[in-house]
């Protein structure tokens, strides 16, 4: 998927929970300046987690400056299965 797309995902995505007025782009994140409802902050909060969790993203909520922002990463890939390493180590161990 190519950045712009990427990015319009994103917004999207957001968009659906919060009322966005900018929108800052780096190389790691997407930085999403937000307006939030204040009495449902926690629960659209949390309702954007669960979206963008299926769809391999993380979003941060911060509040700063007197604004709130949502800074979204990709979530990281997960790290390989290396028992059988701790094995290895465990009779190089038991040998010594």
């Amino acid at each position: 998927m190519d950045q712009a797309t990427e990015v319009n995902l994103i917004k999207s995505m957001v968009a659906v929970h919060f009322r966005i007025y900018d929108v800052r782009v780096s190389y790691e994140a997407v930085e999403l300046l937000v307006t939030p409802d204040q009495a449902r902050l926690e629960q659209d909060f949390e309702a954007l987690r669960r979206d963008m969790y299926t769809k391999s993203y993380i979003p941060v909520l911060d509040y700063a400056g007197g604004e709130y922002s949502i800074t979204v990463v990709r979530k990281p890939p997960a790290a390989k299965n290396r028992n059988w390493l701790n094995l290895i180590f465990l009779a190089a161990t038991m040998v010594t």
